[in-house]
C-alpha cells in the first residue's frame, strides 16, 4: 500500500468493484432468460414450420437446455 492510498480507500474500492460485480451479474443473468425466452419462442415457431423431429427444431431445442444448464451452474 503507498503512503497516498489508506485502507479505508482500499475498502472502498473493494466494495464498489464488488457491487459492480453484482451488477453485471444480474444483468448478464437477466440477458440469459431473455435469451431463454428467444430460443424457446423460435422453437415453437420451427415445430409449427417444420415440426418436432425436423434438425432445426431439434438444435433450438438443445440450445435451450444448453444455456438453461450453463445459467444453473453460474447460480
Amino acid at each position: 500500500m503507498t503512503p497516498s492510498h489508506t485502507k479505508k480507500d482500499w475498502f472502498k474500492f473493494s466494495l464498489v468493484m464488488s457491487m459492480t460485480e453484482q451488477q453485471n451479474r444480474k444483468y448478464v443473468q437477466k440477458e440469459i432468460g431473455k435469451l431463454l425466452s428467444e430460443i424457446w419462442r423460435i422453437k415453437g415457431l420451427a415445430e409449427q414450420e417444420y415440426g418436432q423431429q425436423h434438425l432445426i427444431t431439434k438444435k433450438l431445442a438443445s440450445m435451450h437446455a444448453d444455456v438453461q444448464t450453463l445459467l444453473q451452474e453460474k447460480k
